[in-house]
Formats: structure tokens, C-alpha cells, sequence
């Protein structure tokens, strides 16, 4: 029944709410033990207003009962995009690009500078919902571009360059969470894309993979003494199914590394939550134990060779 209820409330947006629930339910907590904060995201979640009354501590409760770290992994992966969007655009691009934006709100929550061109593409059900709920709140800025894509037929490239993209200026690109959903040719086709469009500029792409050992091995994603890690994956991929949006592509750090060199990108480093955990949550007084770790992905950062 739970199954059920999932696929008649979430459609399209399914995936993108439950991101944003928990970017939302982190805004919750107290200013000083945040890892980030998200003014924007509770106006994307149905039934959004729940979560504020019942707060910080009893949702995320809740949260580590269905399955432990992961709030915090997704938190630390929005943090770790979150620091390396802010240095890139200050010290070196000029242009934005969010892949399957959803209800990303970096263009609005961060302090981003004022001559950064911002793109942000997803599926017009999608991205007609959010900019109906954005104009009631938000005067819509000049610099972002909100761009209807279907990603299964429609060119990236050509896209972008009919919303404005310029060739010439550095960029950064972000596919947040993404990878899993789509195929591995998808990923493929998309990095080629994107180093065709800025081989006279420096680009900077940023994503998110699930490891491959998910489906043999899924206790070697996961801290020492964590209950159960199996049945955890299996009932997140009950969810994700729910939601009409299931998995399809894992991946091995050699697999990534073939792919970013083939479209002509080099590997600068691969993160997860345990590398991230004194970084973020230590620093708070938030340290995530080993039995509530939990390495869902790896958040890859690399550089076109320029």
C-alpha cells in the first residue's frame, strides 16, 4: 500500500521532492550544527509543513529508522557541490549549467556572483511546476535561464546554445544524483556534448556515481556494525522503483576514469561521506558513527585538458 500511495502522490517530481525534503529537513536543524541551509525547498514538498511541525530531531529520527546516513550522505553531497560550485565561479567560470535541475535552488540560496550566467535544464513537467511555485516568491532573474529539455531526445548542446550559452566562457557543470537514472551511453553522449561545447574554454564538471559493488557487495558501502545493509538497499530501490524512477547504471571508479578520458576530462578527485564526515559533521559536534555510515555514492570533480 505504502508502494502504491508513492506512485498516485509523486510522478514526474518524484525523485526531485524527495531531494528536497531532505535538503529541507536539514534547514530544520539549528543554525549553528546546519550543513547547509535551504530557505526554498520546503515550497517543493507536498505536505512540506508537516516536517516543520514536528522538526530537526523527530524527522530525521524517523529518517534513520527507514535507513540510517542516508539524510546525511545527501546533505553531504549537496554541501560538497555547494563549496565547489562557490570557488569555481569566483575563480574561474563565468557560466552555470544544472543537468536535470529539478529543485535545485543553488541559483537562489547561494551567493553567486552577479555576472554569472546560470542554465538550468530538466523535463517541462518538472520545470514548469517549479518556476509556478518560484515567481509567487522570487523576482526571476535575467542571469538564469530555465531551459525544457527531454533528455531521451532533445540535444543538450543545441539547448544551451539557442538559450544563450557561450562557447568561449568557462563553465561549470553539475549532474547532481543523476548518473543511476539514465544509461551508461546517456552519460556518455552527455560528457561528449559538453566537451564539444567547450573545447575553447575550461570546463569543470561535477557529479555523483553508485558504485557498482551495490548489487554484490552492498556491506562494503557501508560503515563497520551498520544493521542490515542489504535489506537497506533493497528497500531504497523499492522507493526509487515507487517513484517510477528506478536505477539502471552502477559503475566502477576505472569505468568513470574511461569515460571522463574519452570525452577528453581528466579525474581531480573522488569524495563520499566517510571522507566528508570530519569536514561537515565533526565540525559541529554531528560525527557520523560507524553503524549509521553509509557510502551511497562517490561525488566526482574533474577538469577538460586545457
Amino acid at each position: 500500500m505504502f508502494f502504491k500511495i508513492l506512485k498516485i502522490v509523486f510522478k514526474k517530481d518524484g525523485t526531485a521532492q524527495a531531494i528536497a525534503m531532505h535538503r529541507m529537513i536539514e534547514t530544520l536543524e539549528k543554525k549553528n550544527r546546519r550543513i547547509i541551509c535551504d530557505p526554498f525547498a520546503s515550497k517543493f514538498v507536498v505536505g512540506g509543513s508537516l516536517f516543520k511541525i514536528v522538526g530537526f530531531k523527530f524527522s530525521t529520527w524517523i529518517l534513520k529508522k527507514i535507513v540510517p546516513g542516508l539524510h546525511e550522505h545527501l546533505i553531504a553531497r549537496t554541501r560538497y557541490l555547494d563549496d565547489i560550485i562557490k570557488y569555481n565561479v569566483v575563480n574561474e567560470s563565468k557560466q552555470y549549467v544544472i543537468l536535470a535541475a529539478g529543485y535545485d535552488s543553488r541559483a537562489n540560496r547561494l551567493k553567486l556572483p552577479s555576472d554569472l550566467n546560470i542554465f538550468e535544464l530538466d523535463q517541462p513537467e518538472v520545470q514548469r511546476r517549479k518556476l509556478s511555485i518560484l515567481d509567487k516568491i522570487l523576482p526571476r532573474s535575467k542571469k538564469t535561464n530555465y531551459v525544457e529539455i527531454d533528455f531521451n531526445q532533445d540535444s543538450i548542446s543545441e539547448k544551451l546554445l539557442n538559450a544563450g550559452f557561450d562557447t568561449e566562457k568557462n563553465t561549470i557543470f553539475t549532474l547532481e544524483g543523476i548518473l543511476q537514472y539514465i544509461s551508461k551511453d546517456s552519460f556518455d553522449s552527455t560528457l561528449k556534448e559538453i566537451s564539444e561545447l567547450t573545447k575553447r574554454s575550461k570546463a569543470t564538471v561535477v557529479f555523483s556515481y553508485t558504485d557498482c559493488i551495490i548489487n554484490k557487495y552492498p556491506e562494503n558501502l557501508f560503515g563497520k556494525e551498520y544493521p542490515k545493509p542489504r535489506k537497506k538497499v533493497d528497500k531504497i530501490k523499492k522507493i526509487i522503483n515507487a517513484l517510477s524512477e528506478p536505477w539502471i547504471s552502477f559503475y566502477s571508479i576505472k569505468e568513470i576514469e574511461k569515460l571522463l578520458n574519452k570525452n577528453n576530462f581528466h579525474l581531480k578527485e573522488v569524495k563520499n561521506l566517510e571522507n566528508l564526515n570530519n569536514k561537515y559533521f565533526s565540525r559541529v559536534n554531528r560525527k557520523i558513527v560507524s553503524r549509521n555510515l553509509f557510502n551511497l555514492e562517490n561525488f566526482v570533480l574533474a577538469k577538460n585538458f586545457k
